[in-house]
């Protein structure tokens, strides 16, 4: 769990990820920007990222820049992966 989402997972042989932003995040155009943010990092964290199954939910309307939430996301995959390999 990071400041701007939450990660839940599951054991798999390939990668697949869901994206949840629900209502308590905003109206629609936010939550499909967030959405928008979500899956854009995701693609740039690809690599990095082990074969399991994903849930990211969005947190409640937390405001933060790219760069904040770009932050988050990879403190939260760091963290997996390194629980990961123990």
């Amino acid at each position: 769990m990071g400041k701007f989402y939450l990660l839940i997972f599951l054991p798999a042989d390939n990668k697949k990820f869901a994206i949840i932003a629900s209502k308590k995040v905003g109206k629609a155009v936010k939550r499909n920007y967030e959405k928008r943010v979500m899956r854009l990092l995701i693609k740039e964290f690809l690599d990095f990222i082990p074969s399991l199954h994903f849930l990211l939910i969005c947190l409640q309307n937390r405001e933060g820049s790219f760069q904040d939430k770009k932050e988050d996301l990879k403190n939260i995959f760091y963290k997996l992966k390194k629980r990961i390999e123990i």
